[in-house]
Formats: C-alpha cells, sequence, structure tokens
C-alpha cells in the first residue's frame, strides 16, 4: 500500500514540475514573440539595408511628372482637336458631295469619290500616327522618370546606404515589406529638390 502512494505521489509531483515547465518557457516564447513584434514595428533604414519606394506615390508626388503629365494632356488635347477638326472638315464635304452629286457626270461622281475616299484613308493614318505620337511621349516621360530614379540610387546618398531597393506598387513582386524599411518620402523629397534646382536654372 505504501508503495502504491508512493508511486501515486511521484506522478503527481512529475505532472506538475513538467507543467510548471511548459508555463515558464511558453511565457518566454511569448515575451520573445511580443518583443520581436515590437523591433520589427521600429526597423529604420540603415547601412547595408534592403528598403522599399511605394511607385505610385511617386507618380503621384514628384512634381517633374506631374509638369510632364500636365504638358502630354496638353498635347494630346490638342491632337484631338486636330483630328476632330479634320473629320468635321470630311463629314461637310461628303455631304456637299451628296446634294450635288445628282448634277455630276459619271465621271465628276467617280472622281469625287475617289478624292472622298483617298482623304478618308489619311484621316485614319493620321489618328493613328497621333496615337504613336503619344504612346510616344509617354514612353519618353516614363523613360526619364527610370532614369532620374536610377541615377538617385546610384548616388552615395543611397548607394552607400542599401544594398536593395525595391518597388512597391500594383503588379510589384513586392507582396510585404515592414513600413519602417519605406523610403519613398525621401526619395520624393530629393527628386523634388533637384528638380526645383534643374527648373531654377533654366528659367
Amino acid at each position: 500500500m505504501k508503495f502504491n502512494i508512493s508511486s501515486v505521489l511521484n506522478i503527481v509531483l512529475l505532472v506538475a514540475v513538467g507543467y510548471l515547465y511548459y508555463l515558464h518557457f511558453s511565457s518566454s516564447d511569448t515575451k520573445k514573440y511580443s518583443e520581436k513584434k515590437t523591433q520589427e514595428s521600429t526597423i529604420e533604414p540603415n547601412s547595408n539595408s534592403i528598403v522599399y519606394v511605394e511607385y505610385d506615390s511617386i507618380l503621384t508626388q514628384y512634381n517633374m511628372v506631374s509638369d510632364m503629365q500636365e504638358e502630354l494632356l496638353s498635347e494630346k488635347t490638342k491632337m484631338e482637336t486636330r483630328l476632330q477638326l479634320e473629320v468635321e472638315n470630311y463629314k461637310k464635304e461628303v455631304q456637299t458631295f451628296q446634294e450635288r452629286a445628282p448634277y455630276f457626270s459619271d465621271r465628276q461622281r467617280q472622281i469625287e469619290q475617289e478624292r472622298l475616299l483617298s482623304k478618308e484613308q489619311e484621316i485614319m493614318q493620321l489618328e493613328q500616327n497621333l496615337n504613336y505620337e503619344f504612346a510616344d511621349r509617354q514612353a519618353a516621360l516614363n523613360d526619364k522618370l527610370e532614369t532620374k530614379l536610377q541615377d538617385l540610387f546610384k548616388s552615395n546618398e543611397f548607394s552607400n546606404q542599401h544594398i536593395m531597393i525595391f518597388g512597391k506598387g500594383v503588379g510589384s513582386n513586392l507582396l510585404f515589406a515592414n513600413s519602417g524599411l519605406n523610403i519613398t518620402k525621401q526619395v520624393i523629397g530629393r527628386l523634388n529638390d533637384d528638380y526645383s534646382s534643374t527648373t531654377k536654372v533654366e528659367d
């Protein structure tokens, strides 16, 4: 009987010690996890860090892009106005032809129809050319922005601090990054300062 009671007590003590052991390390892991989360939220970029920029913010807050987009929109409006004027003139000529056609000879009608068909093709070609021209201007803007970013990131201010800079935005492969690694504000500030200096010199 004594043997049985002793065995039971040993088992109870063993279970109690095991439970306390579990509580100790479980609490320690929870504390470490909490400390880790706190540390993540206060990460700051430093030498040899990996950081990211929000590309959409650059497009909306970089003054050079805003100015170039405004200029591009103005050019697009001019192109559309020019095309619309050509279309309106063509419609008037077609209407005039339809009104006078009964009084034309077969030869005159054929000549006028060929002329109107040729003008219609010219208008279609003009529309295509204007679309190509606008696309080229948009591509030139994108190339200029890419060059500005590359030049900035290659400068000592950034290349000496960061080993990698990601672009975060719709369609990018960067799914998550700690907000402490976001250098967008710093990048936009430098870009706008450089652009302001350049425009002052040009003025």
